[in-house]
């Protein structure tokens, strides 16, 4: 059924729970008197990739003029309508115990922004081109807000927007800036899919021998202790490189009814049932 279906059959109380809603579904589920909405951070995130291979992208300063110029809070208020999480270049998302909180990007600052630009060369700003898609996502609204929260630093973003059947097939790993999400994995996969430097998804075509290194001694360390070491420098070194900016976590939203208990949202959306029961 269609969201907006199942969210009606919930309200008139038809059924009892639905999973996997929206953020604009929640919204309207959070507003009616017998329904409401259970929610989790998850490792799913939106952002953007830069093609380090090409100019202007193959010059870290530009990347890190374009970290300091974008507004994680305008992004998760937009395209998420108030929900999820902010996150910090990399998919390892604030609830996992592997976290590293003493690494972070700095907060949204145009003048940062714009002196890097120059000490990058670009004295006047730079025109760079952000091809999008509601392939999926709000990627779209994501564009929007980075469009017009950077524009004060100098950095003039063009949105193309596609449909979403081009997406996938003509833009994703072939334009050189580009939104993106990915459904949240486990840290190992999470970090093998996309960053290392033979990886077939390899958006930024980012290479970096320390972290391929780093990202192999996890998997073999079974002390969580250890773990965290390994993971924060990963974090550490994805947020100095900027090959990509990961400015939001998506939530996972259960809608259910006011007499549903003991329910539980799962990080990585898996139902977990075996702790419900219905209030007479």
């Amino acid at each position: 059924l269609e969201a907006a279906t199942r969210a009606e059959a919930l309200k008139s109380g038809d059924i009892d729970f639905i999973l996997a809603i929206g953020d604009k579904i929640a919204i309207t589920l959070e507003a009616h008197p017998e329904t409401t909405v259970l929610e989790t951070a998850s490792p799913t995130y939106l952002g953007t990739y830069m093609n380090m291979t090409v100019e202007p992208f193959d010059n870290v300063l530009v990347r890190k003029a374009i970290q300091a110029a974008t507004d994680r809070e305008a992004i998760r208020q937009s395209a998420l309508l108030g929900k999820g999480s902010i996150a910090y270049e990399h998919p390892i998302a604030p609830n996992d115990p592997h976290f590293a909180s003493q690494y972070m990007p700095p907060a949204y600052d145009i003048e940062l922004a714009k002196s890097l630009l120059e000490e990058a060369g670009y004295t006047d700003g730079i025109d760079l081109t952000l091809f999008t898609s509601p392939a999926g996502a709000p990627m779209v609204e994501m564009a929007v807000v980075m469009k017009e929260r950077a524009a004060p630093a100098g950095i003039r973003i063009e949105i193309k927007q596609v449909p979403e059947e081009d997406f996938w097939s003509k833009v994703w790993l072939q334009k050189p800036f580009t939104t993106v999400w990915w459904n949240g994995r486990p840290p190992d996969a999470a970090l093998s899919v996309v960053y290392l430097s033979d990886a077939s998804w390899n958006e930024s075509r980012y290479k970096n021998a320390s972290l391929d290194a780093l990202v192999v001694k996890a998997r073999g360390q079974r002390d969580l202790a250890d773990r965290r070491v390994t993971y924060g420098e990963i974090q550490r070194i994805l947020i100095d490189d900027v090959p990509r900016i990961i400015a939001v976590f998506k939530p996972n939203l259960i809608g259910v009814r006011s007499n549903v208990r003991g329910i539980e949202v799962h990080p990585l959306n898996w139902p977990i049932f075996h702790r419900a029961w219905l209030d007479d």
